[in-house]
């Protein structure tokens, strides 16, 4: 998952994030930090951190599978929980 934040984060480092999909329902899971760079000509700094899912439940894995398909519906290929 790749996201932008003000803020500079360690790379490796483990967090407790939410994610909330358009149908209202929040996914929570641990994800650890890939990458972590400054845009440039941002100001202020902005930064695009790119997030491995480390720990999920199941239902949440579920959930995200069951998004992330709805959103490649029309496109040939499809995405799959690991």
């Amino acid at each position: 998952m790749l996201i932008e934040s003000e803020e500079d984060v360690d790379t490796a480092e483990h967090l407790t994030m939410e994610l909330t999909i358009p149908d209202k329902q929040t996914i929570s899971f641990i994800g650890k930090v890939i990458s972590c760079q400054v845009i440039l000509n941002t100001h202020p700094e902005v930064y695009e951190i790119a997030i491995e899912f480390v720990d999920m439940t199941d239902n949440n894995r579920e959930i995200l599978t069951r998004f992330l398909n709805s959103l490649g519906a029309n496109h040939p290929d499809s995405f799959e929980a690991v």
